[in-house]
């Protein structure tokens, strides 16, 4: 039996492309890119074990030898800890006014959510944060925005700042954890000394557990918006996670024969 863990980290610029998309939201300092990337995982466990079946493996009855003898019994056990996620605002929001046409929500940067934010409670107080802050940001564009302030008063170029919704309780953010549990079962035939059979049995994530994917990033919501959209929509889970030999996709069997001489 072995078993090994990992605290890690795994940062770059933009996401490094690698879940979290490559980000530039202001030109003037790149260095609001650098955060935890796209396959950042803090935890990494793994245990796995090998246990060769001792009974009736060297039984002189023949039937006791090659039916109840031989068996092999193996597992992997997996954990690591979710995906992080960044925050935007929305409507293409510039408050760099460098012409990226996305910003962060104010107080967090590349890969927060997961990481420095862990609750929703976290991200909330971050909204409501801007949304008292709203008239301090951006520039002064009266009535061509609901709170009198847009990202640039430049002629055709600003959008209008709006008050963002809160998100409701039981929201998920960050990714999602993997865990699975996979499971070997091995019958060995021996016909000599160096003629053997093994038939193979194999089940991947046995619990089915659903491991889901998250967008890898979350753009908020206008204040106005209904709580299906604010719940489902920006901030569900997209998929179940894309599965490696198995281990933490969909329940999958997999089935072998080896001759081995």
């Amino acid at each position: 039996m072995t078993a090994s863990y990992a605290l890690s980290r795994f940062k770059a610029f933009g996401g490094d492309t690698l879940g979290l998309g490559a980000t530039v939201t202001d030109l003037n300092n790149i260095r609001k890119e650098f955060g935890p990337a796209g396959l950042d995982r803090t935890h990494r466990f793994v245990l796995s074990a090998i246990y060769d079946v001792p009974f009736f493996r060297k039984s002189t009855d023949r039937f006791k030898r090659d039916v109840l003898g031989g068996w092999q019994v193996s597992l992997i056990s997996t954990a690591f800890s979710g995906l992080p996620q960044s925050v935007f605002l929305p409507h293409f929001a510039d408050l760099s006014r460098t012409g990226t046409f996305q910003s962060y929500l104010p107080g967090t940067g590349e890969g927060s959510v997961g990481r420095t934010l862990n609750s929703v409670s976290d991200l909330n107080r971050m909204i409501t944060a801007y949304n008292t802050n709203i008239t301090n940001l951006g520039d002064d564009c009266g009535a061509d925005s609901p709170t009198g302030r847009c990202d640039s008063n430049f002629p055709g170029f600003g959008d209008p700042l709006v008050r963002l919704a809160l998100l409701p309780e039981g929201t998920q953010i960050g990714g999602d954890s993997v865990i699975s549990q996979d499971l070997r079962l091995t019958k060995t035939f021996s016909f000599s000394e160096n003629l053997k059979l093994d038939l193979i049995g194999e089940v991947f994530n046995v619990f089915n557990i659903a491991n889901l994917t998250y967008p890898g990033a979350i753009t908020l919501s206008d204040e106005g918006e209904s709580p299906d959209v604010i719940r489902n929509v920006v901030h569900g889970p997209t998929a179940r996670t894309t599965s490696v030999f198995g281990t933490g996709g969909p329940r999958a069997f997999q089935f072998a024969a080896k001759f081995r001489f």
